[in-house]
């Protein structure tokens, strides 16, 4: 079976500041969440986790384990109640290109609260970091995040896009 990049995401757009606490994942919490992650799901060999204060995401490669799954796992994990209205409040996929794009609109600023803010790449390259500190970087999140870092170099060398951005 095919590995597909997926993802799960609770961001300003889809919850209140205080949805969007509840599922913050901190610094401390960040190495055993992973390991407990890549201990119950075998097939996912990469995972980004994103925790910023306006949205977390966790991106993650598998042959299997859907964003489903994993939006079970993290509600689970923070302890709360597994109902559809939390689960209304994130976004997720399975499709690999939905995936990228997604990725893509994040670092870009696009999705973000501040619209452009240039501090979401900085926060990316540090939970691409932690993923190779802790060797979950997979063939297809790496090239996601390659082309992440490249199309930011274009649009701060090409375009005004970015000019007094930052939250």
């Amino acid at each position: 079976m095919n590995k597909s990049l997926r993802y799960i995401s609770i961001s300003h757009k889809t919850a209140s500041t205080e949805q969007r606490e509840k599922y913050h994942i901190s610094e401390e919490e960040k190495e055993s969440l992973i390991h407990l992650i890549c201990k119950d799901f075998t097939d996912i060999t990469s995972l980004l986790l994103l925790a910023t204060c306006n949205r977390t995401e966790l991106y993650f490669e598998s042959t299997e384990t859907s964003a489903n799954s994993i939006l079970d796992f993290l509600i689970d994990y923070k302890s709360i109640k597994n109902t559809k209205e939390e689960k209304a409040l994130f976004c997720f996929t399975d499709s690999t290109e939905n995936t990228i794009i997604h990725l893509l609109e994040v670092s870009s600023g696009l999705e973000s609260l501040v619209f452009g803010d240039a501090e979401i790449i900085s926060q990316i390259k540090k939970a691409h970091q932690f993923s190779m500190a802790h060797q979950l970087q997979g063939s297809l999140l790496e090239r996601a995040l390659q082309a992440v870092f490249k199309t930011h170099k274009r649009i701060s060398n090409e375009t005004d896009f970015r000019d007094g951005t930052t939250s």
